[in-house]
Order: structure tokens, then C-alpha cells, then sequence
């Protein structure tokens, strides 16, 4: 499945995305990100897909390397 949350000036990521068990593309181009939450681990497993730009996230969780399966 995917989630299109761009451009809404988020400053989090909703919690209900953990329930999204079958999320592969997560697009949240344009928010107010200033990071990823280290809750979204069992998830990462899954996105071919992961768009963070023109956000303010300056550090990563250690958890962005479980993403093996991204295409882009």
C-alpha cells in the first residue's frame, strides 16, 4: 500500500501508520519533520519507497538500515 502525507507541515508521523502492515511506499515530501520515530522499526523491513525531502531531519535512526528492500 502506499501514504501520500506530503506538504501538510507535519511534525510527527501519525501513529496509526503502524498499523499499515502491508505499507510499501511512504511519501512525506514537504513537512516539518525534524526526525523519524525509532517506533516505525518492524516497518522498515517493507518500503521500496521513502521520500523525506525538504523536511528538517538532520540525523537518522540506526533503523533506516534495515531498509533493504528500497528501490528509490
Amino acid at each position: 500500500s502506499q501514504l501520500y502525507i506530503a506538504r501538510n507541515e507535519l511534525v510527527s508521523l501519525p501513529t496509526e501508520i503502524n498499523a499499515m502492515a502491508c505499507l510499501v511506499d511512504l511519501d512525506c515530501l514537504f513537512n516539518r519533520l525534524p526526525a523519524l520515530p525509532t517506533s516505525f522499526g518492524h516497518m522498515w523491513h517493507q518500503i521500496k519507497r521513502l521520500s523525506l525531502a525538504n523536511n528538517h531531519i538532520r540525523l537518522l535512526p540506526p533503523e533506516i538500515g534495515m531498509l533493504s528492500k528500497l528501490a528509490e
